[in-house]
């Protein structure tokens, strides 16, 4: 049986390992299930038409970390697509289905692309439509009255809604009258072994370190990094600089972020991990690693502790202090909830498409 192309819509283009790892994830994923996946590159009419030469000529400098990881691992992709018309002429080309997800393709700020990672215009699309984990990002329900009616009416032509915090289950209820199961995101919903090939080309270890990922730093933050070097008694090592000189194109390039093989080896071999990133959380969870979660309420908190709720990990989320680091986490209790919530995401996946 020949396979089925499958497209996926998602944040792939930013300048985020989590963004990038969950695109790669829920490619190897869709393929596992016998699928032809194609990411969708959707790009915001806002980035200009000349976009995708600005990105060929000049991120392999100014970007060289996501670049090379979208070069190698991030295939096939799609042609350029600016609006929902270019959208939907490409996809009633000869695709199967569209996965719309995971990360925070539901959130307020994305509604500006023209509304297409709720399929407002495609409604009409005789092709599969599955939202996979999208995520609203926070706990309260941003659209406006007109919004909402739209975004209600193309979801009732979904044929699987799935969403990552179990708070956006209620909101999809009573604010669409649809009915949405929570899933993993897709990191961690993926067969752990798609990473190894991604740590195999990694030049960096976190090896008898601690490693921290953080993106918004501020002096809470630094205090409760040093106070864990402490009392581990481990070596800091930071992924991402305190201070980022990025003003001007040589800084840039000089500048460079770790490349993204590097920053999954660094978190799998750590010793201990501080971070205040959704998917730093995520892969100190795939890797069993003993990690402090630190609250970032400005890139909404919910996800933190939904994802942390539902492995019983909430003593390890902090805000302001350092929690008892002493108390180990068990990850035979983890692992045995994270085998069950991969098969229900499978089964959701495969049911849907």
């Amino acid at each position: 049986m020949t396979s089925k192309k499958v497209g996926i819509l998602t944040l792939h283009y930013g300048l985020n390992y989590g963004g990038v790892l969950q695109t790669y994830a829920t490619k190897e994923t869709l393929k596992k299930l016998g699928f032809e996946p194609i990411i969708i590159d959707r790009i915001p009419e806002a980035f200009g038409r000349n976009y995708p030469l600005h990105r060929k000529l000049a991120h392999p400098f100014t970007q060289r970390a996501f670049y090379l990881f979208r070069k190698h691992e991030l295939q096939p992709i799609s042609r350029p697509v600016f609006n929902s018309q270019e959208l939907t002429d490409l996809l009633q080309s000869d695709y199967y289905g569209i996965v719309i997800g995971s990360d925070q393709v539901w959130r307020k700020e994305v509604f500006s692309v023209d509304g297409d990672y709720y399929m407002i215009h495609q409604q009409q699309l005789p092709i599969k439509k599955v939202a996979y984990a999208a995520s609203t990002g926070v706990a309260t329900w941003e659209y406006d009255e007109q919004e909402t009616r739209e975004i209600a009416a193309a979801l009732k032509t979904f044929t699987g809604i799935s969403v990552r915090e179990e708070e956006s289950v209620h909101m999809m209820r009573e604010h669409c009258g649809v009915e949405a199961c929570s899933i993993l995101d897709p990191t961690l919903l993926a067969d752990p072994q798609i990473y190894e090939p991604l740590r195999k080309k990694a030049k960096l270890s976190g090896t008898r370190k601690l490693i921290t990922y953080i993106l918004d730093w501020t002096v809470d933050k630094q205090r409760i990094i040093e106070q864990a070097c402490v009392e581990t008694g481990l070596e800091v090592q930071h992924i991402l600089p305190q201070e980022k000189k990025r003003k001007g194109i040589w800084s840039r390039i000089i500048n460079q972020d770790p490349c993204v093989y590097d920053w999954v080896n660094q978190i799998a071999t750590a010793d201990f991990v501080v971070t205040d990133s959704f998917h730093g959380m995520a892969f100190c969870i795939i890797f069993n690693k003993q990690f402090v979660a630190i609250g970032n309420a400005t890139r909404g908190m919910v996800r933190f502790t939904s994802l942390l709720g539902q492995f019983g990990l909430s003593q390890h989320l902090t805000v302001d202090t350092l929690p008892n680091i002493t108390q180990t986490i068990d990850y035979h209790s983890v692992n045995k909830v994270l085998t069950d919530k991969r098969i229900e995401g499978i089964n959701f996946l495969r049911n849907s498409l």
